[in-house]
């Protein structure tokens, strides 16, 4: 079933981040992330039967960034 999850990302110091937060959560299976460097936010799309969305919270954790 898909599920949205809306994410503000605290620590993003430049495009570059969001670039990296983006491709490393588009890598997942199921996954389709927008992450936006000005506004701080990502937008998830993904198949929570597939995966959940505490492992999409600790990746973005695990590069270093907040998330709230």
């Amino acid at each position: 079933m898909k599920k949205i999850l809306r994410v503000n990302i605290g620590k993003m110091k430049c495009k570059s981040c969001a670039k990296l937060i983006r491709d490393d959560l588009n890598d997942l299976p199921s996954v389709s992330a927008k992450v936006d460097f000005e506004t701080k936010k990502a937008v998830i799309s993904f198949d929570n039967l597939a995966i959940k969305d505490t492992e999409l919270l600790n990746l973005i954790k695990s590069k270093g960034y907040d998330v709230k």
